[in-house]
């Protein structure tokens, strides 16, 4: 005869001993989650600080390559034109391709319809801003961010000139004119090319460190670079 076994499942201590083990495993898999998360989002974090400071850096150093851009000849021969009519401080504003305030920079940029037209960027809380227009003010006017303030801070905007400027004739390259008074003053006997080095300086924090010191010793976030503008500065020659 044969005799059936009851089956009995799994003991108190067999239940125990699986949760145990089960708990182990769940908390090694949302650990290593966590890890890995944490990972993901601190390199995307990273990435993205990096892409914004690079960003910012080509845009700004890009404008100043290309301050004093015509656009055509016949902008070319208006300007030269325009430049031999004016005289001494008045005409050196004029011409002036980047113009520079704290924490503010204007390029002088032309385009087919508007020789003179201008790009602005400027800090303001820790990000950084852009207008273009034919009549920029650093203290008025339509200002859009391009940075975002909560990815990145930035702290530092400064352009300045670096050195001397150089004075060449326009006419002839070759032959240097080496005073100011020769492309500046009332009395210029030829077309005048000036020339000048441009120092960028970015400096920028993560939002969590933004008020700190930021310098190229405490940030990752740091350059300045020398930008020599492709467009020299032209006065044209005077009538007298």
């Amino acid at each position: 005869m044969l005799t059936r076994r009851t089956q009995q499942g799994m003991s108190l201590a067999e239940l125990m001993i699986s949760l145990v083990v089960s708990s182990f495993i769940v908390l090694a898999a949302v650990t290593h989650y966590t890890i890995t998360y944490r990972t993901t989002l601190l390199a995307q974090k990273t990435t993205a600080r990096a892409d914004q400071f690079t960003h910012a850096e080509y845009v700004i150093s890009s404008a100043v390559r290309q301050a004093g851009f015509l656009y055509s000849m016949d902008n070319l021969i208006s300007h030269l034109t325009d430049t031999a009519d004016m005289s001494g401080s008045t005409l050196e504003a004029y011409v002036k391709n980047i113009h520079t305030e704290s924490n503010c920079l204007l390029v002088k940029i032309g385009s087919d319809s508007t020789p003179y037209q201008q790009l602005g960027f400027k800090l303001n809380n820790g990000e950084m801003e852009t207008s273009s227009g034919n009549n920029l003010s650093c203290s008025s006017g339509n200002w859009v961010p391009f940075t975002n303030g909560t990815t990145l801070s930035f702290e530092t905007l400064a352009v300045s000139a670096s050195g001397s400027p150089s004075y060449y004739n326009a006419d002839d390259p070759n032959e240097p004119i080496l005073t100011y008074e020769n492309c500046f003053g009332a009395t210029r006997t030829a077309n005048c090319a000036v020339t000048q080095l441009w120092q960028v300086t970015l400096c920028a924090l993560p939002p969590d460190a933004s008020g700190g010191t930021c310098d190229d010793t405490t940030t990752p976030y740091y350059s300045s670079i020398l930008v020599a503008p492709r467009n020299p500065v032209l006065t044209g020659a005077t009538s007298n």
